[in-house]
């Protein structure tokens, strides 16, 4: 837990983790004779709104005193009691100031003004940004899916048209850029500007050069001024390259509040402000974005030194005694490559954490995926919970500034989002041996492939909070995604002109033919469905203030007498007033199956269902096979690396996002996968989640 600093006039979390003695990248050094604005803060950018207290703070000369006046609308004028300027305990930074603001109300059109008294530097006595609004700044973060840009997706032509007639000027994009620098263990609590250096000029104070493939307009804050029809991703004029997941969450957020306000009004009314910060890496393990002091192994058993078999898979047996990780450098761990814990907490995370923020929405887990779910003290779920109550508790440290439970949305794996064949976990619903068989002797057997498919039903099981939901107290929004993989996930060599573009494959003439898109990014991980997962994660934000979203998550089961019909029984109270209904089943198998018989060379004993019929509001039942070696002994609904076509060939069959049968009857959200045994005729479900009602 952080410790609170009363103060309010230095930088809180400089002085809680800076080491003077850095291992690994380093910062560059800042122009300390000037006043300056940390990089997060540029003209045109959004600050948090009233009732919240923002902050702005940046650099300037040891032992000076800031002065911070804001001016905005019909005279609307303040000034800040003086900041004195600390030495700071990083090296590359002599001083930092922080100011917090009073709470502003939303609205654009304020300019805010840094002033040094006794900065060395006499010719640049003060700093401004201008255009500044106030509204609601979320962060968004993650791997690839959340890093994947706009350009990458099935609705972009829909942005591209919409933003060049400036229908979403109030939402302002600032986006980070890889930051990655390899293994570090200090924090970059002022993020500096990037720089395009030269043969001839290197990179000046308080700047970085370019490492993540972003333009230097990137790393300052920008309107979504998108051109119609414009698809060339070196087009300056939208943000092309921008995270499409926080795009669509804040262009959604928008839409929905805008429509409640016509519902309830008649007219819609001026759009809050909306600042949306993407500040993702693809390839990387939630162990990176953990700060250091969440990343031992006393926060959950395996984070940092894991599973033996991580390092020796033919032995996975895990030893009596487990070495314990003592800081976040250590390089022989597979969990955290290159000893590259913590290390986009300092680099990529960190330089936010003194900004006040509305929320944080969170799309990772394809790089934790073979490591299977998790429980409250080991794997995934302990490490997403350690995630959300650490940096919680970083952002919140100041009281008044972002809330102590900020509102955190979490996305789920798509289909076909797996990184491969699974470690051995004991969450897994098979033994060593069998395990062993397929890891150690590469088996693609029915047995083998169901294996893969348990594991990512496993860790969307703890991305949903181990329980398929979060409470609504919890402050947790939550976007199921498991139904909106990739519609064609051919050849993995995806760009033109090789693999699907050559063979022809994912071609036609519907919406998702990849030669009437044109886009597919690096396989079917990245699948181009993203406006649906920010319609979820807006939704489920703002049902954290009625109550919670509906969720249509399994809550009991009932087997007949002759073993022919499973019913399904949803949690009315989950539902908020919903129902459950079903949808056109996708061509090909139903994805509800049952265990009758055991695993076989050709069959890894599960059965498709026959049908769904809908019984009431809250029950489903599913008619079954008859005729196997026993009595249906454990079902599972969605439980499979791509779930919602099963026995249908990825690459020449086009899967429509939100295939899965079984949704609400009025926000069409999917119901939860689950995976329970069934026992005297009732679903048992592993702990914690539960379906024995």
């Amino acid at each position: 837990m952080l410790a609170l600093i009363p103060s309010t006039t230095l930088l809180l979390i400089t002085l809680l983790l800076m080491s003077a003695n850095a291992a690994g990248p380093v910062d560059p050094p800042f122009d300390f004779t000037r006043v300056l604005f940390s990089a997060v803060f540029s003209s045109q950018m959004v600050l948090q709104r009233a009732p919240s207290t923002s902050a702005v703070f940046g650099t300037a000369t040891p032992g000076a005193l800031i002065i911070v006046t804001v001016d905005g609308p019909n005279g609307f004028s303040y000034t800040s009691a003086p900041s004195p300027v600390v030495i700071s305990s990083d090296l590359s930074i002599h001083g930092t100031w922080r100011t917090l603001l009073k709470p502003i109300n939303a609205g654009f059109g304020y300019n805010i003004t840094a002033a040094c008294t006794g900065c060395t530097n006499n010719s640049a006595p003060s700093a401004t940004i201008s255009g500044v609004g106030f509204g609601d700044v979320f962060l968004c973060s993650g791997q690839s899916n959340m890093e994947c840009p706009l350009l990458t997706t099935l609705s972009r032509f829909d942005v591209y048209n919409k933003t060049s007639m400036g229908l979403y000027d109030h939402i302002r994009l600032f986006q980070t850029g890889a930051r990655y620098l390899g293994p570090r263990n200090t924090s970059s609590w002022i993020l500096p500007s990037i720089c395009e250096p030269s043969p001839h000029r290197a990179c000046p104070n308080n700047t970085e050069p370019d490492s993540g493939g972003i333009s230097p307009a990137y790393r300052s804050w920008i309107l979504p001024r998108g051109e119609a029809g414009n698809d060339d991703e070196d087009f300056d004029g939208f943000p092309n390259r921008f995270s499409a997941v926080c795009w669509y969450f804040g262009m959604s957020l928008s839409d929905m509040r805008a429509a409640e306000a016509a519902a309830a009004t008649g007219s819609s009314l001026d759009q809050v402000p909306i600042g949306l910060i993407a500040s993702s890496v693809g390839g990387t393990t939630i162990q990176q974005w953990l700060p250091p002091w969440a990343n031992g192994n006393d926060t959950c058993s395996d984070n940092n030194c894991g599973w033996v078999e991580q390092l020796d898979p033919s032995k996975p047996e895990q030893p009596a005694s487990t070495p314990q990780c003592i800081n976040e450098t250590l390089s022989n761990v597979y969990s955290c490559p290159s000893g590259t814990c913590s290390t986009l907490w300092h680099s990529m995370i960190a330089p936010y954490v003194n900004m006040t923020i509305a929320g944080a929405a969170w799309y990772q887990g394809e790089q934790n995926q073979i490591y299977s779910g998790g429980d409250a003290s080991s794997g995934y779920l302990c490490q997403q919970n350690a995630l959300i109550s650490s940096w919680r508790a970083a952002f919140s440290s100041t009281p008044g500034t972002t809330l102590a439970n900020m509102p955190f949305g979490v996305t789920t794996l798509a289909g076909a989002g797996g990184e491969g064949f699974p470690l051995w976990s004991p969450f897994l619903h098979t033994t060593q041996d069998v395990w062993r068989d397929c890891y150690v002797n590469r088996r693609r057997t029915p047995v083998c492939n169901d294996i893969s498919d348990d594991s990512m039903g496993l860790i969307r099981q703890a991305q949903s909070g181990g329980v398929g939901f979060f409470p609504a107290n919890s402050n947790v929004f939550l976007a199921q995604a498991h139904d909106l993989g990739e519609p064609c996930n051919c050849d993995a060599r995806a760009q033109a002109p090789n693999g699907c573009w050559a063979s022809g494959q994912c071609f036609g003439t519907g919406p998702y033919s990849l030669n009437i898109t044109h886009n597919y990014e690096l396989s079917g991980i990245h699948p181009r469905p993203k406006l649906q997962v920010g319609q979820r994660l807006a939704r489920g934000y703002l049902g954290l203030q009625s109550g919670g979203a509906s969720v249509p998550k399994i809550s009991g089961c009932r087997l007949s007498t002759d073993g022919s019909l499973v019913t399904l029984t949803f949690d009315s109270a989950l539902l908020q007033g919903d129902s459950v209904s079903l949808q056109p089943p996708a061509p090909g198998l139903i994805p509800l199956q049952v265990r009758t018989g055991p695993p076989t060379s050709n069959s890894s004993g599960w059965v498709y269902a026959l049908q769904l019929q809908i019984v009431n509001s809250t029950s489903v039942s599913a008619v079954l096979p008859t005729g196997g070696a026993h009595a249906p002994d454990a079902v599972r609904y969605a439980w499979a690396d791509s779930p919602c076509c099963p026995g249908q060939n990825p690459s020449t069959f086009f899967c429509a996002p939100e295939s899965c049968p079984i949704v609400t009857s009025i926000t069409k959200e999917p119901a939860v996968p689950f995976y329970a045994n069934i026992i005297d005729g009732k679903c048992v479900c592993d702990a914690p989640f539960s379906c024995n009602a």
